[in-house]
């Protein structure tokens, strides 16, 4: 097995010194530091091409789609284990597979991206995402606590935030 070259200097330096469980451990640490230098997207890409190919020729007793579902899984859960492609990418890519392989037609598999209550919270989420970046959240709450009406009592001040909760 091949060392990188910190651990070639290292049994160099010690030729005899070493017994079996070190030299093992010395080899464990070569290949994570080979490791820890390959890049993780190409890992990540192998392993899930690996698990797809695998999930998909493997002899189960399932009919086609149902093995073209299970091998998308699989693709799709390495990406997202190993990152090799950002979340939402990864997301994509899942659907929009089971609609290339015939497990799902287009109209069914992207039916749940047009849900108006996925847009009601891509809406809020960019409003409050405005909110905060203008700093209108801290000069609200601000405002709220310095305020004699809503700072009298805890009570006064829960009202005074359900009321600014309620405007906004």
């Amino acid at each position: 097995m091949p060392f990188s070259r910190d651990a070639q200097n290292l049994s160099r330096d010690f030729p005899n010194t070493l017994s079996d469980d070190q030299s093992l451990v010395l080899e464990v640490a070569a290949m994570k530091i080979v490791a820890k230098n390959l890049p993780r997207q190409w890992v990540g890409f192998t392993l899930a091409s690996l698990f797809f190919a695998l999930v998909l020729l493997s002899p189960l007793s399932l009919t086609a789609p149902q093995r073209r579902l299970i091998a998308v899984l699989a693709l799709t859960f390495t990406l997202w284990v190993t990152e090799a492609l950002p979340l939402p990418v990864t997301a994509l890519l899942g659907v929009t597979l089971c609609v290339l392989l015939g497990i799902l037609p287009a109209e069914q598999a992207f039916a749940s991206f047009g849900n108006p209550i996925l847009f009601l919270f891509l809406g809020a989420f960019m409003l409050a995402e405005a909110i905060r970046v203008h700093g209108l959240d801290r000069r609200w709450a601000e405002w709220l606590l310095a305020h004699p009406t809503f700072s009298r009592s805890p009570f006064h001040l829960l009202a005074g935030f359900g009321v600014a909760t309620w405007v906004m």
